[in-house]
């Protein structure tokens, strides 16, 4: 199966902000993601003692080992860690001492929500200095610019060729003339209006005019082909940076957010992360991003 098979399955499998601790999945390994029966103790796949999965503080939803957020309400998982850089800290501790960041989240000052996120989930606009110098150096990035192009680009534009004036049809008008004239000529037994040379000066004209449609058909036959050639191109690049932007993984969850949330192309449905192949509206939904994913486009 290639990697456009796969994401089609992919994306055919779940559902926008499908949960992946829906009630119905009530005993799945936290490490190896074996669905197990409800009153398995451990994991038949790895062994993981199932009986002592933690749950969310707040809405009680089952959560990973290695989660920083609950995927069902959204609560922080690290108490007494800093929710941007997990640096510790300490007891009503209101800025980071590594990151200089508020423990309490940063409000954003386009749509008003707070947010533990480098970028704000709502409208992704960087709220953190890292954030904001990551979009900036990324932008001068010339092949951050020819990845996003070809991205968001629709490479569906219809080849269009400058055919100048059109002498076949003003030959076709002058023929027209020409056959009604002849027409009235024998009717009325008159002379013709035009002379040998006239007529076979208007053959060479139509020759020429067959001539140059020919030459025209041939160039935007070439244009088309050079289209088609280009596409192929573009479709190889995509799927090259979609397959080496879904398999890189990170040390911590956000910085895969951040570095998601920072090359993010216009006119997404989604991310999908690699975790638990759930679409969610950003990897600010997922509480395991460091596992890696993309964006649908």
């Amino acid at each position: 199966m290639n990697f456009n098979e796969q994401k089609k399955e992919d994306t055919q499998k779940v559902s926008l902000e499908t949960s992946y601790f829906d009630e119905k999945v009530v005993n799945r390994c936290p490490s190896c993601n074996k669905v197990n029966e409800s009153e398995a103790l451990y994991c038949e796949e790895c062994g993981h003692e199932l009986s002592k999965i933690k749950t969310c503080p707040s809405c009680k939803s089952k959560v990973t080992e290695d989660a920083d957020i609950c995927e069902g309400c959204g609560e922080w998982l690290l108490d007494h860690r800093c929710k941007f850089c997990y640096a510790e800290l300490e007891e009503n501790q209101k800025y980071c001492g590594e990151c200089g960041n508020p423990s309490a989240g940063i409000v954003c000052q386009k749509c008003g929500e707070t947010s533990f996120f480098d970028f704000c989930k709502e409208c992704n606009v960087p709220l953190t200095d890292d954030a904001k110098s990551m979009v900036a150096n990324l932008k001068s990035d010339p092949e951050y610019e020819r990845i996003r192009e070809f991205i968001e680009g629709d490479s569906s534009e219809e080849v269009k060729v400058d055919e100048g004036s059109s002498s076949r049809e003003e030959l076709e008008i002058l023929q027209n003339y020409l056959s009604k004239s002849e027409k009235r000529n024998v009717e009325r037994k008159s002379a013709s209006l035009f002379s040998e040379d006239h007529k076979k000066a208007i053959e060479e004209m139509s020759h020429k005019a067959d001539d140059e449609i020919r030459r025209r058909e041939a160039k935007k036959k070439r244009l088309e082909e050079e289209k088609i050639q280009m596409m192929k191109k573009k479709m190889l690049e995509k799927r090259e940076y979609y397959e080496n932007t879904a398999s890189k993984t990170f040390k911590n969850n956000q910085e895969a957010r951040k570095f998601h949330d920072t090359i993010k192309p216009r006119g997404t449905r989604g991310w999908l992360c690699n975790f638990t192949s759930t679409i969610h509206s950003c990897p600010a939904g997922c509480c395991e991003p460091w596992h890696g994913g993309y964006w649908l486009v």
